[in-house]
């Protein structure tokens, strides 16, 4: 008897779930926006690859560029990430730890908290400016390196501090992992 309940139960559970909701206009059990997408993509890239058509052949996706954004210097600004949302802002930052080579060259404008540590076996000052997610559970920091001498901790904001930084990107390899930096800054 207490299976035949189990099974009953289930039963119901499983309609249920697949049941249309009247009140809020969903249905459940069906296909979901982002499968949706997903299986669009998929489609689209399947048919590319029919034509012959490759990713290498689409060309770079472009940054909001903001021809009064510029550095002291008339150097434009390729990627502006304080005209971002706070998702898509770590949503770059996030591509660009993950794909370096891809922004190597650009002139990179962000804002976040100021940190630095002193690496002990290369005997030097490292400087980040550190981008918290929109839920400020997770943080990327990218490193810079000031156009202009400075001395620590007397021309620098306080450790947590809210800096802007603007540079140009690049990356260096120690030991087996890849770092990036931004070279040239300036810091406001």
């Amino acid at each position: 008897m207490k299976k035949t309940m189990i099974m009953v139960l289930c039963i119901a559970a499983l309609a249920a779930g697949c049941s249309k909701d009247t009140d809020n206009n969903h249905t459940y059990g069906k296909t979901s926006d982002v499968e949706s997408v997903l299986e669009e993509g998929m489609a689209q890239a399947d048919n590319e690859s029919r034509t012959g058509s490759t990713l290498q052949d689409a060309p770079a996706p472009e940054y909001h560029v903001d021809e009064e954004t510029v550095l002291s210097e008339d150097l434009a600004v390729d990627v502006d990430l304080t005209a971002m949302s706070s998702s898509m802002v770590y949503s770059v930052v996030y591509d660009m730890m993950l794909e370096p080579e891809s922004y190597i060259g650009y002139t990179v404008k962000m804002r976040g908290s100021f940190a630095t540590l002193f690496d002990e076996k290369e005997n030097k000052r490292l400087y980040a400016c550190v981008i918290q997610d929109a839920t400020q559970c997770c943080a990327q920091g990218v490193e810079f390196v000031l156009r202009d001498d400075r001395q620590y901790p007397d021309d620098y904001p306080a450790e947590g501090e809210e800096i802007t930084v603007t540079g140009v990107f690049d990356s260096y390899t120690e030991g087996h992992y890849i770092y990036c930096v931004l070279n040239d800054a300036v810091m406001d």
